[in-house]
């Protein structure tokens, strides 16, 4: 029994019950009413893909379409390219991801050094190749960074900033809650709540030390 690649569309997509995706192979199933098409799981087991009706997906099945496996969506390819370019990463989103590195001043992205994990028209994942860190951007503005000597996130004007310097945050809000706080390397008791002027009325917080 052989094997072969074929092309073929979604029309029923995977449920919480039932990863797999029923498809309709291309061109040989044209015709064939949905709920007559098969359903096939992902290739890899520890992986899963869900689809969306009308993707168009490579699969893998024998001569007679009897077992087959999904291996993913199918890429795009034409010589026009006005119109290939509708499915190329956005040169934008790319630039948007270098501006924000630069305003963070983080280590710039080396497009010759990087695998695209993932992408489409409002996020790009990045693998670095050359450390294993990953950065993920988004069409908004906001942009994970995790690599092997810092940790960045950036949602709107609030960042998060860890590396081997210490943690910063900064935001027009931040707020922590907890049921222990302690302030310093070695907190000794209680924080001492007051007006900011004196200290009538003051009070022990039960929460803070330092």
């Amino acid at each position: 029994m052989g094997y072969n690649l074929y092309l073929a569309e979604v029309v029923g997509v995977a449920i919480e019950t039932d990863s797999r995706i029923q498809i309709r192979v291309l061109p040989q199933m044209e015709g064939i009413a949905a709920e007559m098409c098969p359903r096939w799981p992902c290739f890899f087991r520890d992986e899963g893909f869900t689809g969306n009706t009308g993707d168009i997906v490579w699969t893998l099945c024998d001569d007679e379409f009897s077992t087959g496996y999904i291996l993913g969506l199918a890429n795009y390819n034409t010589f026009v390219e006005d119109v290939f370019s509708e499915y190329s990463l956005s040169p934008d989103l790319q630039q948007k991801g270098k501006d924000i590195l630069l305003d963070l001043k983080a280590e710039t992205l080396n497009y010759n050094n990087i695998k695209i994990e993932y992408w489409d028209k409002n996020c790009i994942h990045f693998i670095e190749k050359n450390t294993g860190g990953k950065i993920i951007v988004f069409s908004s503005g906001t942009i994970y960074i995790m690599r092997p000597k810092e940790f960045i996130v950036k949602i709107g004007d609030t960042k998060i900033n860890i590396n081997a310097d210490g943690i910063s945050f900064s935001g027009s809000n931040i707020k922590l809650q907890s049921e222990y706080i302690g302030l310093g390397n070695n907190p000794k008791g209680n924080v001492l709540i007051t007006n900011g002027v004196s200290a009538d009325g003051a009070s022990i917080s039960e929460f803070v030390k330092a």
